[in-house]
């Protein structure tokens, strides 16, 4: 593991490099196997980082010499901010990210599908973050939780509102205005002290500019003195800040 992380990163920004310049030349459909494959590449990551914290662990457990060369640097990101149970969260998260885009990218099919589990992927995210709401008191249901409980389902509820007073309201845009709901939130919440790791919440970020860029290249659809160019540029960055989104969120699993 201790090459294969940085190889890993090389891959996916050749990847990225590549897919870009297809996407300039309009070679559409290598563009998006390139994508795709690097959501799958750094998903098979985030089982990696996974499974080198469990063996940790277990070698921990069984009394394992603690001077023993690798272990005593080992750090777990999200054990340090309390909240070890988070992993498989977010590696089942990723799994759900790629599945996702086995609809919307390699198939491009079942819209609606894919953005229902985009909706899943940000309730995971959700869980992840909402116990630290509530710093210094037992995890559950406290009036910080619930609060921004209300602040998100409010934020929906708004976003609803409006895409019905422009006649667009349908299941696909309902659940859009959920997942870009959810996950603007979450790129504020996670930066709250102790919530998450640094990584995990520039991760997060940039996951929610990619989702933006997508709100910006359907304007003209719904606003057409929108213009076209803005679009087409937002259309280009979408993947820019999406694949080191998810390369980031899975590097958060890594421990060292």
């Amino acid at each position: 593991m201790k090459y294969l992380g940085p190889i890993f990163l090389i891959v996916e920004g050749l990847l990225m490099a590549a897919f870009s310049y297809c996407d300039l030349t309009g070679a559409i459909l290598t563009a998006d196997k390139l994508k795709y494959t690097g959501i799958v590449l750094l998903v098979l990551m985030a089982v990696l980082y996974s499974l080198q914290s469990l063996r940790s662990h277990k070698e921990r457990e069984k009394g394992a010499d603690s001077s023993r060369k690798g272990l005593e640097k080992t750090k777990d990101k999200w054990k340090d901010v309390g909240k070890a149970y988070a992993r498989p969260i977010v590696l089942t998260a990723l799994v759900i990210t790629m599945a996702a885009d086995t609809f919307l990218i390699l198939l491009d099919t079942c819209y609606t599908l894919g953005t229902a589990l985009f909706c899943l992927v940000e309730t995971l995210y959700l869980i992840v973050l909402l116990p630290l709401s509530n710093e210094g008191e037992k995890r559950g249901l406290s009036k910080a939780v619930l609060g921004q409980l209300a602040v998100r389902a409010g934020l929906f509820l708004i976003l609803i509102a409006v895409v019905k007073g422009m006649g667009v309201l349908d299941l696909l845009t309902a659940l859009s205005m959920y997942s870009i709901s959810q996950l603007a939130l979450s790129a504020v919440f996670c930066w709250k002290k102790g919530s998450c790791p640094r990584i995990f919440a520039v991760g997060i970020d940039l996951f929610l500019g990619c989702d933006l860029c997508v709100g910006l290249r359907n304007f003209p659809a719904y606003f057409p003195a929108f213009p076209r160019e803005a679009a087409v540029a937002a259309s280009l960055l979408i993947w820019l800040f999406y694949l080191p989104a998810q390369v980031l969120i899975a590097q958060s699993l890594k421990t060292r």
